[in-house]
């Protein structure tokens, strides 16, 4: 005796669902990988742009541009690549301007570390700083390098002198090295 044709779609269905049921109880899934990219989040950048060109006023306009320019926010951290910078001051004139390879600035406190090559140059004081290293502490608005970190500061006149323990004053625009002092004063300039 044959079945209808309705009666055989039944039957399959009901012998399908118990199958279906057991394979699906038998399956176990692995979420390791998604765990393990949850616990990165902090890796992963909120904002990723390349390219940069950022202008910032204040007392004083700052032009900046970066080849690169990620924010993390769990880590309240904004990294760049490739930075260029110029401060104009209040007249429009450029006062500072300067390149680092790579660097970071805290968001909370605005500080920047800056790393790899890393070079300024203030058109006011006709002078040139590089370093490897050099970290802008904003709230106090000092400039320095590692306590061994090389720096090599040049004037336009030709002087220069290399050190290390690099603190600039940036109110007082006073310059110090505490370690290592080599160089050439030809005269012509102020010196503290």
């Amino acid at each position: 005796m044959q079945l209808p044709v309705e009666a055989r779609r039944s039957a399959r269905l009901l012998l399908t669902v118990p199958v279906l049921w057991v394979t699906l109880l038998s399956c176990t899934f692995d979420y390791s990988a998604a765990g393990v990219e949850a616990g990165r989040t902090e890796e992963i950048p909120q904002v990723e742009l390349f390219n940069v060109r950022m202008v910032v006023e204040r007392d004083n306009r700052l032009e900046l541009s970066a080849g690169r320019v990620a924010t993390y926010r769990d880590r309240r951290e904004q990294e760049f690549v490739d930075l260029t910078f110029r401060e104009y001051g209040p007249g429009g004139d450029i006062r500072v301007e300067g390149w680092a390879e790579a660097g970071a600035m805290d968001l909370d406190t605005e500080d920047v570390e800056l790393l790899g090559t890393v070079w300024f140059y203030s058109l006011t004081e006709e002078t040139r700083l590089e370093s490897s290293y050099l970290f802008w502490d904003q709230a106090e608005r000092i400039l320095v390098g590692k306590p061994d970190g090389s720096v090599l500061v040049v004037r336009d006149d030709g002087s220069w002198v290399e050190g290390s323990g690099l603190r600039l004053d940036g109110r007082r625009n006073r310059l110090e090295l505490t370690g290592g002092l080599q160089g050439e004063f030809t005269g012509g300039g102020d010196a503290e």
